[in-house]
């Protein structure tokens, strides 16, 4: 059965690689580590510009139950340090929720590819305990991974 799913996902990575080669873009998997560790720095680091450019022009959706922020709101509540930048930064000296989940643990990934050729990841920030989870969802689009929604456990 193992073998069977090691056909399936090499496949599955060889289809994504051949359509990202069609448009010139760098094959997603070899990029996910990078989008990963830039959505971690900014976070880690404070730098909320550079947390902004990560997002997708649809905005972020925080939660499993979450709205969606669209990119102009989430750049408010960022530059206005309210809100959602609570809990991915810190206010008044103690560090945010969603910091603390992002910025420490191992990361596990799973990139899927759409039958209409989308490609997406989620990958799982842990720290040892289920319910001290982060689930991070990107989208690989114009060959640039847009992260999409955060959701805690």
């Amino acid at each position: 059965m193992n073998g069977m799913k090691t056909i399936a996902i090499a496949t599955i990575v060889s289809f994504i690689a051949q359509g990202c080669a069609a448009q010139g873009c760098a094959p997603p998997e070899t990029t996910l580590d990078r989008a990963i560790t830039q959505t971690r720095d900014a976070v880690r680091l404070g730098q909320t510009q550079d947390f902004l450019t990560l997002i997708g022009p649809d905005g972020l959706t925080i939660g499993s139950e979450g709205g969606a922020l669209s990119q102009t709101d989430l750049a408010t509540e960022l530059n206005n340090r309210q809100g959602l930048y609570c809990d991915l930064f810190s206010c008044n000296g103690r560090k945010g929720r969603l910091n603390s989940l992002m910025t420490s643990g191992n990361a596990s990934k799973v990139i899927s590819k759409a039958r209409n050729g989308d490609v997406f990841a989620v990958v799982t920030l842990h720290r040892g305990h289920a319910t001290d989870e982060t689930e991070l969802h990107y989208a690989y689009v114009d060959c640039r991974w847009q992260l999409l929604a955060i959701g805690t456990l």
